[in-house]
């Protein structure tokens, strides 16, 4: 079996070994990751270096901004003023929401 194989059995089997252990799965994601790094010889610093330089990304600040601005417009009362409006705007006939 090639390197890539073996590899991904790892990650597979530790990965449900650990969820069977009853071990949360954020860290038998960690654990499964880390083992398959040291299988492979990669270095898991440049792994994490290349994680956050990903997350340096506008689409990916637009998610929690937008959840935010959610949250706020809930608290403040909007969220139920654009519902009142959307209903007087297309309420009145069938499948209006869908138009």
């Amino acid at each position: 079996m090639s390197t890539t194989v073996i590899a991904t059995l790892l990650l597979v089997g530790v990965f449900l070994v650990l969820v069977f252990l009853r071990v949360p799965i954020v860290y038998a994601i960690g654990i499964a990751s880390l083992i398959d790094f040291f299988y492979l010889g990669i270095n898991p610093m440049q792994m994490a270096l290349k994680v956050i330089a990903g997350l340096n990304s506008y689409t990916l600040l637009a998610v929690p901004f937008f959840i935010l601005m959610g949250e706020l417009m809930s608290a403040g009362g909007i969220t139920d003023t654009l519902i009142d409006f959307s209903k007087e705007l297309v309420g009145w006939f069938r499948g209006g929401a869908a138009w």
